[in-house]
């Protein structure tokens, strides 16, 4: 049976199997539970990492060929892939045919996104659960929500009274990544040991969302190129990890790319929306995001944003990133097209 995140601490003191999948449905505890394999496997001895995106048409040839290649200098390394949509038949393959004979020295790292029944059910998963590390982080039922957030903010060491819990339930709305985000600024704030009541979490939390990665969403998604840069100037100046900045954008761009395309199939905003998930009370910017993007630009975006992640974590890549991400701000809100992405 797949490890749940919070299972998955225990799991990652022993050795390290030649495979490790984490899928779920929340992003952001696939990202977290992702991180924790990263930190385990540098901790065993994988000094170097290299990052592939794949999806549908293929990529599996890139990776493989990559764990088969010999270095001189680097003795364990982790090939990590991101897959974009399902598996696939040649996914799959790629993955019992690495436990079969796993290349000597190498642990491949693959992120997943939500798997319905039957691709739960396929051999492949079988043979994953049996023979390797599987990680599945499971959706956070509403009526369960609560109790996360609680959780939550013990483990960010932050002291919420139940008003204040309520209110930051009330105010993320079931999205983990807000909610994290939240405590995070609460923790930076408010002085170690000190209860957090309803007041004080409003007051803090709505003095730093105005320029907030959200805040920055918001501004992409109505096609505010000015407010998002001087959103994304404001985030760097204070010190935000450019992958915080990306972790929210790649989110949002996600579900955008999903509406964007439910959007070129029934040319009805609303249903599309609807279709892709987005909640109701953000319906109203994607439906007009969608509109002004058309149903193509917003997976080119998203491709572009994984591309960024991946170089923001190379040596010395954090000043880039910003730079990349810049012009990524621009494209998406409209005021740059989408070739900027190219390098010379």
């Amino acid at each position: 049976m797949p490890l749940t995140p919070d299972a998955l601490a225990a799991a990652l003191k022993r050795p390290l199997p030649p495979l490790a999948v984490v899928a779920g449905e929340e992003a952001l505890l696939v990202m977290e539970a992702a991180d924790a394999v990263r930190a385990a496997a540098k901790a065993q001895g994988f000094d170097e990492r290299e990052v592939f995106e794949v999806d549908k048409s293929g990529g599996w040839g890139d990776v493989l060929g990559a764990a088969n290649s010999l270095s001189l200098f680097v003795q364990r390394r982790v090939i990590e892939v991101r897959v974009q949509g399902a598996l696939g038949v040649e996914g799959a393959r790629a993955l019992t045919d690495w436990l079969a004979k796993p290349p000597p020295d190498c642990l491949l790292l693959v992120m997943l996104g939500a798997l319905d029944a039957r691709a739960r059910k396929a051999g492949w998963f079988t043979t994953v659960d049996r023979e390797a590390l599987l990680v599945y982080a499971w959706p956070v039922r509403p009526e369960g929500f609560h109790d996360w957030v609680m959780k939550r903010a013990q483990f960010s060491g932050v002291q919420l009274s139940a008003e204040a819990c309520e209110a930051l339930v009330e105010r993320t709305e079931g999205n983990l990544l807000a909610c994290a985000q939240d405590l995070q600024k609460l923790r930076l704030l408010v002085p170690d040991g000190t209860p957090v009541d309803a007041i004080t979490l409003t007051a803090a939390v709505s003095d730093n969302a105005r320029f907030g990665v959200f805040d920055l969403a918001d501004r992409l998604l109505s096609g505010d190129a000015e407010g998002g840069v001087r959103s994304l100037q404001r985030l760097r100046e204070e010190g935000t990890a450019v992958q915080e900045v990306l972790g929210g954008l790649l989110w949002v761009l996600r579900l955008w790319a999903k509406a964007a395309q439910a959007y070129g199939r029934t040319r009805d905003a609303a249903a599309a929306c609807d279709q892709a998930g987005v909640r109701r009370m953000q319906q109203a910017a994607y439906c007009t995001a969608i509109t002004r993007s058309g149903p193509i630009q917003p997976l080119g975006w998203l491709r572009w944003a994984l591309r960024i992640d991946a170089g923001s974590k190379s040596t010395g890549g954090e000043p880039t990133a910003w730079a990349d991400l810049l012009t990524l701000v621009l494209a998406a809100s409209g005021a740059a097209p989408l070739r900027s992405q190219r390098r010379t």
